[in-house]
């Protein structure tokens, strides 16, 4: 996968807010991938990728027991971004939400059990590199995401601005408030 877009935080508000550049050969071939490690050079920063005009997109939404959700989180995808690839990795949920994500048309990946959104999200973007996808956006499965903004996320990496880019409701305008606790 050449960028990553995701959401941060939970609640709804703020959506995309804040872009943000990696310094070039420093975030994911520097830090978090190994000098020996053979796949170092599936990531590229962005000052080594080409411009993506129309970059191989694909939303993974992590879901667990997300039946009330997942076909209008799918269809508001559908419309918001109708070139890109959905899979839904669908954590070991025991309701109708793996059969729902397919009738709604996404590619489902089911662990067995529930194994936590880290294993979740590794499944979706180890999917998402075997395919050789572009670029990889994580929509949550509970409608918390707005779909809308989607093309917004994904501008700074296709346009080889940001290796990286995250929406937050916590920075900018927006109606989320964190609750006591957090917000200490």
């Amino acid at each position: 996968v050449g960028g990553m877009a995701g959401w941060a935080g939970r609640g709804k508000g703020g959506g995309v807010r804040a872009e943000a550049r990696v310094p070039p050969s420093v975030f994911l071939s520097k830090y978090l991938i190994p000098s020996d490690n053979p796949f170092r050079t599936l990531f590229q920063p962005c000052s080594q990728r080409p411009l993506l005009m129309k970059p191989k997109l694909l939303i993974i939404i992590p879901a667990f027991n997300e039946e009330a959700t997942i076909s209008e989180v799918i269809a508001s995808i559908r419309r918001h971004a109708p070139s890109a690839d959905i899979v839904v990795v669908n954590d070991g949920s025991r309701d109708n939400t793996a059969s729902k994500a397919a009738k709604s048309g996404a590619i489902v990946l089911s662990h067995l059990y529930n194994m936590g959104i880290g294993a979740t999200m590794q499944t979706g973007y180890k999917y998402a590199n075997s395919k050789g996808y572009d670029i990889a956006v994580q929509v949550d499965a509970d409608g918390q995401h707005p779909a809308d903004q989607i093309e917004q996320l994904v501008k700074p990496v296709a346009e080889g601005k940001a290796d990286i880019v995250v929406g937050s409701r916590f920075l900018g305008e927006g109606d989320y408030k964190p609750s006591l606790a957090r917000g200490a």
